[in-house]
């Protein structure tokens, strides 16, 4: 027992090292007169928050997290060298930053709860089952409830608002770290 809480505790400190560091290089820089600044290249702010974030995720601080989460989340794979583990993991905690928004909230100016950030980070790598949603595109079918969904024993047919498809698809997320997967354009 003693171990685990030192394992969290250490995790956690590794976590909000690197949490600070994203809220220092990811917050929303003050806007300088043109006479200030040297001349740049146009950048969107997509393109802006995607380059700052390969830039902390370079940094010890990131590689620390991989690290410490790496010990307390041992990979499930044991087989593999710890190089390709540290390589799987980095993937994975890049992914769960990214997917989260913490960094999309960080560069909007808006709080984190670092709190439930870690929890939310324990969670996802102690989560053993991983649910798989298929989603695929139907036309014709015509729903005559206020239900939006035929349910036919394990399977949903369901229709979604454009709202709904784009927080499911998580298209903001795609179009700043994902381009290739942003499905904009269909909805």
């Amino acid at each position: 027992m003693v171990q685990i809480m030192t394992a969290r505790t250490t995790l956690e400190k590794a976590f909000n090292a690197y949490l600070d560091l994203a809220k220092a290089e990811l917050r929303p820089r003050q806007m300088k007169t043109s006479s200030e600044r040297p001349l740049q290249l146009l950048e969107t702010k997509s393109m802006e928050l995607r380059r700052l974030v390969e830039g902390i995720e370079t940094r010890h601080e990131f590689r620390e997290l991989v690290k410490q989460t790496l010990s307390a989340f041992p990979a499930e794979n044991s087989g593999e060298a710890k190089e390709e583990q540290a390589a799987s993991r980095s993937d994975e905690i890049q992914n769960f930053f990214r997917r989260s928004r913490c960094y999309m909230s960080i560069y909007n100016g808006q709080d984190v709860d670092p709190k439930a950030m870690i929890d939310a980070v324990i969670r996802a790598f102690r989560n053993e089952e991983v649910q798989v949603n298929y989603c695929m595109a139907l036309g014709g079918i015509n729903f005559h409830s206020d239900d939006d969904i035929i349910q036919i024993e394990r399977l949903q047919i369901r229709r979604f608002s454009a709202e709904e498809l784009k927080e499911i698809l998580q298209n903001d997320v795609n179009d700043v770290f994902y381009e290739s997967s942003s499905l904009n354009s269909l909805i």
